[in-house]
């Protein structure tokens, strides 16, 4: 701050001429900068967009703004220079320095900045390499990360070269007490970088965790969305989430289905047998059902029915599909057993009453 005060005090001390030439030089980068923003930035567009590359635009769109301020910035140097030549003061040319650096740290800081924002250059070349559900999560976390990482360096030169060294030290104090007082923040975001590395699921995907379960809607730094089969929208904290057990059925290849038929036990051997035999021949037949694993099987007697164990895997894997192919394949059973006049176990425990001896208690009652 003493420099600048410094620097009013020359500028307001030197001649008229060499005021009035430096603020001409300050006023012709504005101008500069207008005829770049009007002119040079239609044209070039002109040319980037009568190209199949997308990737000139949007290198052009990160850096049309930056390279106007730059233009300003450098109009301030050599306005400062041109008065450092005249009037040989060291505390101009320090200054006048000083605007040179600054000037092109805020430059490639905009330029990342706008390189790494939705619809930039990195947000093209990660959704190139990753698929949309992964995308959708790594974009946010690689975005911001290089953002803050850019910033921070951007503002700790920009403070040692105007001598805020206080500022500095400040900011590292303030960061940790600000680490402190966030942890549970903190473990939130290195939980959601873990989610990112391990990517034990992805959006869209049916997850289940001890406490629910559901389609993930929705990834961040902090949390988690999942939306349950109930239509409602829970939302975990990454760290907590990181550390549970998550069963991701997504990541399946087949659905399990398995049941038992429970049959009359006076139902004939042969009759059994020529059930197991077509159900086994409906489910090899059938594309959705998987041919390595069908299990038909007269499993067990029981005091009340006569126990048919049916056991195999689908591919259908989508939750509403899997539901109708179950249906249909129980319905084709069921057709079998009714072709076969094959009857299935009731509860016998029926009370059977005599009306007459009912009748004839009610009356002596």
């Amino acid at each position: 701050m003493e420099e600048v005060k410094k620097l009013i005090a020359i500028i307001s001390s030197s001649p008229f001429e060499i005021v009035f030439v430096s603020l001409l030089i300050f006023v012709i980068s504005f101008i500069f900068r207008k005829i770049f923003l009007i002119y040079v930035s239609k044209w070039c567009n002109k040319i980037i967009k009568s190209t199949e590359n997308t990737v000139d635009d949007k290198l052009f769109k990160a850096l049309e703004k930056p390279i106007a301020f730059l233009i300003n910035m450098l109009g301030a140097y050599f306005a400062l220079m041109y008065m450092s030549s005249k009037i040989y003061y060291r505390e101009v040319i320090i200054i006048s320095g000083k605007i040179f650096k600054v000037a092109w740290v805020i430059f490639f800081t905009w330029v990342t900045y706008n390189v790494t924002t939705k619809k930039s250059l990195l947000y093209n070349r990660v959704k190139r390499k990753y698929a949309e559900n992964v995308y959708k999560i790594v974009f946010p976390f690689v975005s911001i990360i290089i953002r803050i990482i850019v910033v921070i360096i951007s503002i700790s030169i920009i403070a040692r070269e105007f001598g805020f060294s206080g500022f500095i030290t400040g900011l590292g104090v303030s960061g940790v007490v600000f680490a402190l007082a966030a942890q549970e923040t903190c473990s939130n975001l290195f939980g959601g970088v873990v989610i990112l590395i391990d990517r034990p699921f992805s959006i869209g995907d049916w997850v289940q965790t001890p406490e629910v379960e559901g389609i993930i809607k929705e990834i961040t730094f902090r949390s988690t969305k999942i939306t349950t089969f109930s239509d409602a929208l829970v939302t975990i904290p990454n760290a907590k989430l990181a550390n549970s057990h998550i069963t991701n059925w997504t990541l399946r290849d087949e659905r399990r289905i398995y049941f038992r038929l429970y049959l009359d036990c006076e139902t004939e051997s042969k009759k059994i047998r020529r059930l197991i035999h077509r159900i086994e021949e409906l489910l090899k037949s059938d594309s959705r059902v998987n041919k390595n694993v069908i299990i038909v099987a007269f499993d067990e007697f029981t005091k009340e029915s006569l126990e048919i164990f049916i056991y195999f895997y689908t591919n259908v894997m989508e939750f509403v599909e899997y539901k109708k192919t179950k249906e249909d394949i129980n319905l084709k059973i069921l057709e079998i057993v009714e072709e076969e006049d094959i009857s299935f176990a009731i509860n016998r425990n029926k009370i059977y009453i005599d009306k007459k001896e009912f009748y004839d208690n009610e009356r002596e009652s």
